[in-house]
C-alpha cells in the first residue's frame, strides 16, 4: 500500500484472488513456520485509511481474513460465484 499511495500514476486499487477463490483466510502453512509479513489488522487498517479507492473484485469464496479483507475494501464486487 505504501508504494501504491506514493505512484501518483495509480488512481485505484483492485484486490483479487485467483483460481475462484478471493481469499481463503489464514495460510495453514505459516502455523508452524511463523507468520511472515504484516499481521492482518495492519494491511486491513492501510486499506481502510487508503487515500485512494480500494475494490475488493471478488470471485468464489472469501473465508475468515479473506472477508475481513473485503470488509476493509471501500467497495465490493462480486460474481455470481460468491
Amino acid at each position: 500500500m505504501k508504494e501504491v499511495l506514493a505512484d501518483d500514476t495509480v488512481k485505484a486499487v483492485v484486490i483479487t484472488g485467483a483460481h475462484g477463490t478471493f481469499c481463503a483466510g489464514a495460510d495453514i502453512s505459516e502455523f508452524a513456520t511463523g507468520i511472515h509479513g504484516p499481521p492482518l489488522p495492519m494491511v486491513i487498517a492501510s486499506v481502510e485509511a487508503s487515500t485512494k479507492p480500494v475494490v475488493a473484485a471478488i470471485d468464489g469464496v472469501s473465508l475468515g481474513g479473506g472477508c475481513e479483507v473485503a470488509l476493509g475494501c471501500h467497495f465490493r464486487v462480486a460474481s455470481t460465484r460468491s
